[in-house]
């Protein structure tokens, strides 16, 4: 399910940025830069949600971003949270994919007592830097 909830952006005397949720208790995440800052918020309120979601919780209905009471040098940035990728991208669950290699690989693999499919796993995660 696709959310959008405004957070609180607290830029730091650092140069690090924080985000509260006003709505979402307990989501307090941190970024080097916004673009970091942005997607941990995306991924903080996602987890919330997911949670919800699983636990047949209520929903919180979104404040309204010009009506959030902020500090001075608050701002408010509304993230949209999609709890379906959110599962996709944090499960365990196993799929069977049919890959092509070569025949000379495929033997030295066997030779070695190699799992292709752990190999697989392995230099995927990798690839895309995280984890299996």
């Amino acid at each position: 399910m696709l959310y959008a909830y405004p957070m609180i952006i607290k830029p730091q005397d650092d140069g690090y940025y924080l985000a509260e949720s006003p709505d979402l208790k307990g989501v307090v995440v941190g970024g080097d830069n916004l673009p970091e800052l942005i997607q941990a918020a995306s991924d903080g309120c996602a987890m919330w949600l997911t949670d919800a979601e699983d636990n047949a919780e209520a929903i919180p209905v979104p404040s309204e971003p010009g009506q959030i009471a902020l500090q001075a040098g608050e701002y408010v940035s509304v993230v949209v949270a999609d709890t379906d990728v959110y599962r996709r991208m944090n499960s365990n669950k196993t799929v069977k994919k049919t890959v092509s290699l070569p025949e000379s690989l495929a033997y030295a693999a066997d030779r070695a007592g190699l799992s292709l499919s752990k190999v697989l796993q392995d230099t995927l995660a990798t690839r895309l830097g995280i984890s299996p």
